[in-house]
C-alpha cells in the first residue's frame, strides 16, 4: 500500500476505456465533472450568473434621479419667482407688443430713484414684461402724461419667451 492509497483501477486515456465512467474510490475528493464547471447554488442565488438585473436597476435609478435634479432646477430657474411683491415707482416711458411668435408687451421705464439720486450718473432705462393686456392698456395712457406711478412686479432668474424679454414682469399698479 502507498501514501496515496490503493489504486487497483486501470487507467483510461483518450477514449480507450470502457463506456462506464469508473466508480469513484472512497478515498478519491470528486471536484465535479467536466460537464458542470459551475459551483451549486450560491447564497446570493445568482448560481454563478452575473448581476445584470441589480446593475440595471442601479442605473434605472441614477437616471430617475438626474431627471428629477434637472426637473426641479428647470421649476425653480423658470417657474419660480425669487422676488414676489416687490414695489418700484417708475415714470413710463414707452409700451409695446413685441415678438415674432410669442406676442408680449413689454414697457420701457426709467426707476424714480435712479431720475432722483445725485451722487449717481442715469445709466439705463428698464426693460420690464407685463403679462396682463389690460394693464397694459392703462400703462399705454399713463406714458403720455409723464406721472410717476408704483408698481407691483415679479423677479424670476430666468426668461420664458411666451412670458416677455425680461425677468421682471410687470403684475399691477399700485398707485397712479
Amino acid at each position: 500500500m502507498s501514501i496515496f492509497g490503493s489504486d487497483d483501477q486501470p487507467d483510461y486515456y483518450r477514449d480507450s476505456g470502457p463506456e462506464e465512467t469508473p466508480v469513484p474510490d472512497s478515498n478519491v475528493i470528486d471536484f465535479g465533472s467536466e460537464q458542470d464547471s459551475r459551483p451549486a447554488s450560491s447564497p446570493d442565488g445568482n448560481d454563478g450568473k452575473p448581476r445584470r438585473r441589480s446593475r440595471l436597476k442601479w442605473v434605472i435609478t441614477g437616471v430617475l434621479i438626474v431627471i428629477a435634479a434637472l426637473g426641479v432646477t428647470v421649476w425653480l430657474r423658470y417657474f419660480t419667482p425669487y422676488v414676489e411683491d416687490a414695489r418700484m415707482n417708475i415714470y413710463v416711458v414707452n409700451v409695446e407688443r413685441r415678438g415674432l411668435i410669442f406676442k408680449t408687451y413689454e414697457a420701457e421705464v426709467i426707476s424714480q430713484s435712479a431720475l432722483t439720486d445725485t451722487a449717481r450718473i442715469y445709466t439705463r432705462q428698464l426693460d420690464m414684461s407685463i403679462e396682463d393686456p389690460r394693464l397694459a392698456g392703462d400703462l399705454q395712457a399713463i406714458q403720455a402724461t409723464g406721472k410717476p406711478i408704483t408698481v407691483s412686479y415679479k423677479k424670476y432668474y430666468g426668461m420664458l419667451p411666451w412670458r416677455g424679454s425680461s425677468t421682471e414682469i410687470i403684475t399691477g399698479i399700485v398707485k397712479k
